[in-house]
């Protein structure tokens, strides 16, 4: 049957395969870009719309069938806050019985709250106030407030298809970093990073035959006794882990300092220029692979990422600290939207107090 006679779906056809190009560019040159996790959406978005139109062609109950599903999420949408706030509010009360009460566990609970008080406040001031100036700070508001939700979607999708994403070729340094001790022992998350750094590693030496360098990237917190470097060492002793070339990076603090402090000790060591004309790996947390990434990233590295399980109630409160890294990152750019936003909004209610005072004149 000519489906695509159908201009229609000869269109869709066609942008369909301009977003996979996009798509696949950013996947696999651009992968830590959030255009990636855009271009993601677009692309199920589009393959939605082709599979419904070409079921249509076969049986109109078919396609009414597979559209349910999809209709039902996008219906979803719709009650996005307030299906945020419930979960943020279980995950809360979870997350304290395990993990015991701290600043950012309280992270998902803070989030649910900041909501409730904004739909609590937009409720109040559509249904009893009539002030054109409240109800354009509000309006403001929630601009400020879709745009991170929009970004929110877009890191969020970036990450996953960033984890997602085999590594295939060959790695010349994996990095794995550091994370708390409990005394002078890792923690059942850094074991889980170092477990994720031995995998990509004994990967590496199965299917390609190739031995990459483990570096080791952790210093000593100021509750620790020993640094972190140094507990992930003996770690794979404990373990019996035969690994052929092993540094150990003790000095650093941040996830910046993990990766510059790496880089320049394998410079040292191996005689290399830099990073930047070499395959890097990070193990770390899933959660925190994204924006391990883009720090790498900003220091002119590409790397790419191996992540590690994570506790799935411990997700997300962690994600969110990843997310409002993330916006301290690039927090110029968020800057210049809520100016913008703000501006709008200033010139909006000037407009209408003008309209107003010249039909009151007239």
């Amino acid at each position: 049957m000519p489906f695509f006679d159908d201009p229609i779906i000869t269109l869709f056809g066609l942008f369909f395969l301009l977003c996979t190009i996009i798509f696949g560019f950013y996947l696999a040159c651009r992968p830590t870009s959030l255009w990636t996790g855009f271009w993601g959406i677009v692309f199920i978005a589009d393959c939605s719309f082709i599979i419904i139109l070409t079921l249509y062609k076969i049986s109109s109950t078919l396609m009414y069938v597979v559209s349910i599903p999809i209709l039902a999420a996008l219906a979803l949408l719709t009650l996005s806050s307030q299906i945020s706030i419930i979960f943020l509010l279980l995950n809360e009360r979870i997350l304290i019985k395990k993990e015991g009460k701290s600043l950012g566990n309280f992270l998902p609970a803070i989030i649910a709250v900041l909501l409730i008080l904004f739909e609590v406040g937009f409720f109040i001031v559509n249904r009893f106030f009539s002030n054109s100036l409240l109800f354009n700070f509000f309006t403001f508001f929630n601009s400020c407030l879709t745009y991170f939700v929009v970004i929110f979607f877009m890191y969020s999708l970036t990450a996953l298809l960033y984890k997602l994403v085999p590594i295939r070729s060959k790695v010349d340094y994996i990095i794995v970093l550091g994370s708390g001790l409990s005394g002078d022992k890792v923690t059942p998350l850094l074991a889980g990073r170092i477990e994720a750094g031995i995998a990509l590693y004994n990967k590496q030496a199965e299917k390609l035959n190739h031995h990459p360098t483990i570096i080791l990237s952790g210093g000593q917190g100021a509750d620790e006794k020993i640094p972190e470097a140094h507990a992930m060492y003996n770690y794979i002793k404990e373990k019996g882990y035969h690994i052929d070339t092993l540094y150990i990076e003790d000095k650093s603090t941040s996830t910046y300092e993990n990766i510059t402090f790496s880089e320049q000790l394998a410079v040292a060591n191996d005689g290399i220029e830099n990073f930047q004309h070499q395959t890097i790996a990070i193990a770390t947390s899933s959660y925190h692979l994204l924006r391990a990434g883009k720090i790498a990233k900003k220091l002119g590295i590409r790397a790419r990422g191996a992540g590690a399980k994570t506790k799935g109630y411990y997700i997300p409160a962690a994600f969110i600290r990843e997310y409002i890294g993330y916006l301290e990152m690039t927090k110029t750019r968020h800057l210049v939207f809520i100016a913008l936003s703000f501006t709008f909004t200033v010139l909006l209610e000037i407009v209408a107090r003008i309209i107003s005072q010249m039909m009151g004149a007239s």
